[in-house]
């Protein structure tokens, strides 16, 4: 008698069922877009905050008020508060600069002159889940303002 060595077809129809099933559950847990698209755009508002405050530091050196501790200065029709020529961390100061649309969420933060910007994806509080961009205000007229990246809990 001459068995053939082999796998029946249905055999291998299990088999490549079974791999379609883990592949399909698997492949989410190694590959997180989601998180990496919240980093991403954390990356670009980090970047924006960074020009923008560049951009308001120059006007503010060519009307001479960037070693004030507090000052304001229109920019594009608007009032905004700005300290050493920076825009403040504030309402008043770096929110009407930075518009965000979509699901982020901001907030003032607990240090006083600062602002803090989440995605909405993060139930909890945003410095609770280690996932967030904090703007704090100038603190002197050397510095810049110290913007915190944080994407640990995104």
């Amino acid at each position: 008698m001459n068995r053939s060595k082999g796998f029946t077809l249905i055999e291998l129809v299990i088999v490549i069922t079974i791999l379609g099933i883990l592949a399909v559950t698997a492949a989410p847990k190694f590959i997180d877009l989601k998180r990496e698209s919240i980093i991403s755009t954390m990356q670009g508002i980090t970047a924006s905050l960074n020009s923008v405050s560049t951009m308001v530091h120059a006007k503010a050196l060519i009307k001479g008020i960037n070693n004030q501790e507090t000052a304001t200065i229109d920019v594009l029709g608007q009032t905004i508060n700005i300290a050493y020529g920076y825009p403040d961390g504030t309402v008043d100061g770096i929110v009407k600069l930075i518009e965000l649309s979509g699901n982020w969420k901001q907030r003032a933060s607990i240090y006083n002159g600062a602002w803090v910007y989440w995605h909405g994806i993060i139930q909890e509080d945003a410095g609770a889940a280690q996932c967030y961009i904090r703007y704090e205000r100038a603190v002197n007229a050397t510095t810049r303002p110290y913007i915190t990246f944080q994407d640990n809990g995104c």
